[in-house]
């Protein structure tokens, strides 16, 4: 974290209920941090990823594949009604 901002959106995650990880600037390691210090000096802090086998990211995934095929089919019907007028003029 190196903004001001990204260190309160991670503070208020944590105040909201979210799991919060940490990382000691002398390690590569992510640990979650059920009572963070909040010491940015010495510690990276993060909102812990989701688990990427979870049901719910899976389902999340899922949910925007399908919103992305749908507007991909919007995009294609109106590129064939564009190529259409198109033709008639």
């Amino acid at each position: 974290m190196t903004t001001t901002a990204d260190k309160i959106k991670v503070m208020q995650a944590f105040e909201d209920g979210v799991e919060i990880q940490s990382m000691s600037r002398r390690s590569l390691v992510w640990c979650d941090t059920p009572l963070p210090s909040w010491d940015w000096s010495d510690n990276n802090y993060r909102i812990k990823p989701p688990d990427p086998k979870s049901l719910e990211h899976i389902n999340e995934l899922l949910r925007r594949q399908s919103a992305a095929e749908d507007e991909i089919k919007k995009i294609g019907k109106e590129l064939a009604l564009l190529r259409y007028i198109g033709e008639r003029l």
